[in-house]
């Protein structure tokens, strides 16, 4: 009997432990953008063909897709405006019944401008809407969504500028409405990269219900983990 005879008379609940271990669970998975419509998947504990295994058998793909996509943290490197095409590319590239497992997703922390001749009027960046709109769309599992801030994306909310508090009591509400719209999602936190929040934002975000937390390192150098 070959390794893979062997491997699929097991009885199910111990091979859903050996894709545990194979897949990993709590792992971060860094999403960076391919030549066209590829996406590059970075896992830093993890060898360069770490899903060939996935791949081997439609038995094995349909039994630890769950864990590949369920178990696991997708974090979107790309910090420009053109991540929203890297997060379409991504959910298309695996498919809507895998992206319908995704539990924990990593975007970037979407930009609200202001509504032009309308003093004090906020509206989502239309990439941004869009992304929000595909997570709504595909995303049906979605627990936990991490909001990125960095250095393309921090304006009134790092630095000193009149609009803050208007920003915190406008803006931030409408994000929140659209979040609200996820059906599926628990948990919201704000990933500050570089710079800290200015305390109207910061006090904002966490009277949402948001969870705020800082780090040193830069969004575009992840630690090793």
């Amino acid at each position: 009997m070959s390794i893979m005879a062997c491997f699929l008379s097991l009885p199910a609940e111990n091979r859903i432990s050996i894709y545990h271990e194979v897949f990993g669970a709590g792992q971060t998975f860094f999403l960076f953008p391919g030549g066209g419509t590829q996406v590059h998947a970075l896992a830093p504990t993890k060898s360069r063909r770490w899903n060939a295994f996935l791949f081997t058998n439609r038995l094995i793909y349909s039994e630890a897709r769950e864990i590949v996509y369920g178990a696991n943290r997708f974090v979107l490197v790309d910090v420009t405006h053109t991540q929203t095409g890297l997060l379409y590319n991504f959910l298309g590239g695996i498919g809507p019944a895998n992206a319908s497992l995704i539990t924990h997703l990593a975007i970037s922390f979407p930009v609200m401008d202001r509504v032009e001749g309308q003093e004090g009027e906020f509206a989502l960046r239309g990439d941004s809407l869009r992304a929000l709109e595909l997570l709504r769309a595909q995303c049906t599992r979605l627990k936990t969504l991490e909001l990125q801030v960095h250095r393309q994306n921090s304006a009134g909310l790092t630095e000193e500028k009149d609009c803050d508090s208007e920003f915190a009591r406008v803006a931030l509400p409408r994000i929140d409405q659209q979040l609200k719209a996820i059906s599926s999602l628990e948990q919201v936190v704000v990933e500050v990269y570089e710079k800290a929040l200015m305390p109207s934002v910061e006090n904002a975000m966490q009277a949402l219900g948001w969870i705020v937390k800082l780090n040193l390192y830069t969004v575009l150098d992840p630690p090793v983990i």
